[in-house]
């Protein structure tokens, strides 16, 4: 028997429009729908799976996919992208392991800047930040419930992985600590209070995620600042963890004070 298809339960359709609203906002502004199954692997004469019943791009099982909808099948009613999840593990999987991988399939899905004939959003596919299949900002909001850190676990032991990333990044308070940095501060109160702590009175650049603007609904924590002397200096819980030379950051994350240039 071949692959079997069916429409995915509530549950899924409620966590995609919560995930839309939260993380996603371009695609809730232009009301995206997003058609989501569940798919079902070959079944042989015994009813045992042949195969994963989805793979990625590299041949390996995944979770979930997603891809756009066709200009034709949206004229016959489809929604503007559609999500497969393997519905041979999705019982074995926990909302909040659910809620990362449809977040994830979310990820993908970059407004092109422009409309169709039907005057809806075109898509493209956004490829991962790290090959091996890792959204930065899917690890961030879900932890160890994520799938992007449990691959990281299978490579670097499992030692707590939000240690690889610069605190604030996920949507609460980093640390317990009470003198680190916390999404409460306002970016200039966070500004200042790396200015105060390394004594410098004109940072060059402050780079940030999850600091609140002073207005408007935006969230970021500042995570790292770059010096005179063109030291990246990098952030965990308000204290020193490491300089660097230099810095590469997502142009999504970097933003500039001052009008100096960002690096």
């Amino acid at each position: 028997m071949g692959k079997t298809y069916e429409k995915a339960p509530a549950l899924c359709r409620r966590l995609v429009g919560e995930l839309l609203t939260q993380f996603h906002q371009p695609l809730a502004d232009f009301k995206t729908v997003i058609d989501i199954l569940l798919v079902r692997a070959s079944r042989d004469a015994d009813g045992q799976p042949i195969g994963p019943a989805l793979q990625g791009r590299s041949g390996y099982p995944a979770a979930a996919s997603v891809s756009v909808t066709k200009l034709k099948d949206r004229v016959m009613g489809r929604g503007d992208a559609e999500i497969l999840i393997d519905g041979d593990r999705y019982t074995n999987w926990t909302e909040k392991t659910l809620r990362a991988i449809l977040d994830h399939e979310l990820e993908h899905l970059e407004f092109t800047g422009n409309v169709d004939d039907l005057g809806r959003p075109k898509f493209r596919l956004r490829p991962h930040d790290v090959e091996f299949g890792w959204f930065d900002s899917i690890a961030r909001r879900h932890g160890d419930d994520s799938g992007e850190v449990l691959q990281a676990k299978r490579f670097f032991g499992a030692q707590p992985i939000r240690q690889l990333y610069l605190p604030g990044w996920e949507d609460g308070p980093p640390a317990v600590d009470p003198d680190a940095i916390k999404p409460s501060l306002s970016r200039t109160k966070a500004a200042a209070h790396f200015r105060d702590l390394f004594d410098e009175v004109d940072p060059k650049t402050l780079m940030y995620a999850a600091v609140p603007y002073e207005s408007g609904g935006e969230t970021s924590i500042v995570e790292a600042w770059v010096d005179k002397t063109d030291r990246a200096v990098i952030f965990t819980a308000g204290k020193v963890i490491d300089i660097t030379p230099h810095l590469q950051l997502s142009a999504r994350w970097a933003k500039r004070e001052g009008g100096n240039d960002g690096r």
